[in-house]
């Protein structure tokens, strides 16, 4: 055997020794949804230190029947000031918060954060967020019917 390679074989099952060995109990638990909404997640009835801000972030949802299933409009009554201030993104999750679909904003060129998602018959709660660069995601939802 070369004597290097003995050397560093050697010298890395020591060090590997050394090093913690992290397992999921050593992790904190995931916060429960009441720690989460008006700390980090914004809603109407938990607007945290954002309370003065809500009408402006939270995102309106219009729901539309088609033939073709459900016609989803966002909106969020919040000026689009370049990339000072703006909506980043909408989000449109399922009942399990499976992101269904988004839709990013340029502020350069998008005047009013509406988007427009089309849904095939989608029936449950439908959670939609609503994310500004200055004061974080705020969430609505809605109970939609095929």
């Amino acid at each position: 055997m070369n004597r290097r390679h003995f050397l560093y074989t050697g010298s890395a099952v020591a060090a590997s020794a050394l090093v913690p060995r992290i397992q999921a109990e050593d992790y904190p638990a995931a916060p429960d949804d009441n720690t989460l909404l008006g700390n980090v997640i914004f809603s109407a009835d938990q607007p945290g230190r954002y309370a003065k801000k809500a009408q402006g972030h939270l995102p309106r949802i219009t729901i539309t029947k088609t033939p073709q299933g459900q016609t989803v409009q966002v909106e969020t009554n919040h000026e689009m000031n370049g990339y000072t201030h703006y909506i980043v993104k909408h989000q449109l999750f399922d009942q399990n918060f499976t992101l269904l679909a988004e839709h990013m904003f340029n502020p350069k060129t998008e005047p009013k954060p509406v988007s427009e998602f089309h849904l095939k018959n989608y029936s449950g709660t439908l959670f939609v967020t609503s994310m500004c660069n200055k004061h974080d995601v705020w969430l609505a939802q809605v109970d939609v019917k095929s």
